[in-house]
């Protein structure tokens, strides 16, 4: 089952987000990202957050319609941890992130550590930012239509290695990719599938919507 979980940050194009609402089947909305959902007519099915940062008026009008949980502002986990957590138990085994990047860095840290979470699960997962989309890779990642986009593979974990990546300007074969490392910034397809198998460790893939 596909889950779209809305969240703070930059989201990607309007015309985009439209194009991944109906290959969804589960909404679930972080907080203030109703504010956002609600102008642009989005399905929201839960809302989850401390309520913080809702409009109060968005507040009133989803009440009557959709399923609230309000958490306590003093807590140990984020909105979108645990929007990620109940969407796994609800029964999603892939999810988008809509949002999660941009604004404040620590935020969007923290938003990768759900997004490798997810990964860890088992669960397909990618987050979906203003001018690039991310994955985390434990194994192998196909980009598929790749070709002239530009990507960067930056590391996770320590000790990360690239057992191979295929398809790049910049290939990589038994590559070590330890935390500190640059090695990967900046890579262009130029095969219109990129093929990355992670020998080791994990490494978060970032690929920009627009040749740059």
């Amino acid at each position: 089952m596909r889950a779209l979980i809305y969240t703070g940050g930059d989201w990607p194009a309007d015309a985009l987000i439209h194009t991944l609402v109906p290959q969804a089947d589960d909404f679930i909305c972080c907080d203030g990202a109703a504010n956002r959902a609600l102008s642009l007519g989005l399905p929201i099915r839960l809302l989850v957050g401390d309520m913080d940062s809702i409009q109060p008026s968005v507040l009133q009008e989803l009440q009557t319609c959709v399923s609230v949980l309000r958490l306590p502002r003093e807590k140990d986990w984020t909105d979108l941890e645990m929007a990620c957590k109940l969407a796994v138990e609800r029964g999603a085994d892939c999810i988008t992130i809509l949002g999660g990047l941009g604004g404040r860095m620590d935020h969007a840290m923290g938003n990768l550590q759900c997004l490798f979470t997810l990964a860890c699960q088992g669960v397909d997962a990618q987050m979906e930012g203003k001018d690039e989309f991310v994955r985390v890779l434990l194994a192998r990642q196909r980009l598929v239509g790749a070709k002239g986009k530009t990507f960067s593979l930056v590391p996770f974990l320590p000790d990360t290695v690239v057992e191979h990546m295929e398809g790049a300007f910049y290939p990589l074969h038994e590559a070590a990719l330890p935390l500190g490392c640059t090695l990967g910034i900046s890579n262009v397809a130029v095969e219109d599938v990129v093929d990355i198998q992670i020998q080791r460790g994990a490494a978060l893939l970032f690929v920009v919507r627009e040749p740059v």
